[in-house]
């Protein structure tokens, strides 16, 4: 049966049953990853790369490693049972921006050796320039080198953390250059972007699972940085505007699919009052990051793929309409 199919005649079900959101609830728990998926074989992987990398850096005179963190969909626990990687944060300690940008590249050359000599077949990523993956056994490794924040005082508060970050994007990027400065800042808000995915209700993080799923297997073609989260940021939108209704919730989400080439999305969340808006860049398509909203979802978004994405959501809901009976229409 293909996913399509399979879809529509669970959203049948929902349809005809006095307990649609069960449904739904049932179609997240197909997907989502169990305690069983993650066993102890990668449990021990993520653990030995943790370890290597600390170890590969201890006492280096350049880089200086501050933590490493699981970071992503399996950090957030939005993962798909039967799709995941592993997304690692490796924040490095740097004065400031401008020597953080001389030492990714060289953090990212030394920990490029060192995995090969290891045999866990490594590449860095030329598109960001500050990612390597790398595969242990057979469980794909991405890991990021960001900057630590943290470590430019006060950031230990939410005031100070973003104090921190605007005093580097704006010493550092003009109007048109902020982000660019922000895209290489991206992963030092990692921390407070997984906390608010893993701080949402039970519907939302469910709702979350059942639109990722639509995605990986309507739009499997489609490739674009960040394009796992970008579809996270939809979901947690729909959600937030139809909680609880499963079915409200994921036609919002397909809705907003079709009309993604002029989306206006952002989020009313921890960064309000710590940025002047006049740094933040509106031009449409835009979904702002939750934490950073400098960081616009859909500003490397190729329009084909754009249009593709509408067109392929538009006739997933045509479908759904025509398999639909007694004319039990919810969209």
């Amino acid at each position: 049966m293909s996913t399509s199919h399979w879809f529509s005649q669970a959203l049948l079900r929902s349809s005809y049953t006095t307990n649609p959101d069960e449904v739904f609830k049932n179609i997240a728990n197909e997907v989502r990853v169990r305690g069983a998926d993650v066993c102890a074989d990668i449990a021990s992987k993520i653990r030995d790369v943790h370890e290597f990398i600390q170890q590969s850096f201890k006492g280096d005179p350049e880089v200086r490693v501050d933590r490493i963190i699981n970071c992503g969909s399996y950090g957030k626990g939005t993962a798909l049972r039967y799709d995941f990687d592993i997304d690692v944060v490796m924040f490095i300690n740097a004065r400031n921006y401008t020597e953080y940008l001389h030492l990714r590249p060289i953090a990212l050359r030394k920990l490029d050796r060192v995995l090969q000599r290891q045999g866990w077949c490594s590449n860095i990523d030329t598109r960001s320039d500050k990612t390597i993956s790398c595969y242990h056994g057979n469980t794909k490794f991405d890991i990021v080198v960001a900057m630590n924040v943290l470590s430019h005082p006060p950031a230990g508060s939410v005031e100070g953390f973003y104090n921190s970050i605007v005093n580097i994007m704006v010493h550092h990027g003009t109007n048109t250059e902020i982000e660019k400065v922000a895209s290489n800042m991206s992963y030092s808000f990692s921390p407070k972007a997984m906390e608010v995915i893993q701080q949402q209700d039970t519907f939302t993080k469910d709702l979350i699972l059942i639109c990722k799923h639509w995605m990986k297997k309507e739009v499997p073609d489609i490739h674009f940085y960040g394009k796992s989260s970008t579809f996270e940021l939809i979901a947690l939108y729909a959600a937030r505007q139809t909680k609880p209704d499963f079915k409200k919730g994921f036609r919002m989400f397909l809705q907003t699919l079709v009309d993604i080439q002029t989306v206006a999305i952002e989020f009313d969340t921890v960064y309000k009052g710590y940025f002047d808006e006049k740094y933040i860049v509106r031009r449409k398509p835009y979904i702002l990051d939750p934490v950073n909203p400098f960081n616009n979802r859909m500003g490397e978004v190729k329009s084909a793929d754009l249009r593709e994405i509408s067109a392929t959501a538009k006739k997933f809901i045509e479908r759904f309409k025509c398999d639909l009976v007694h004319k039990k229409l919810w969209f």
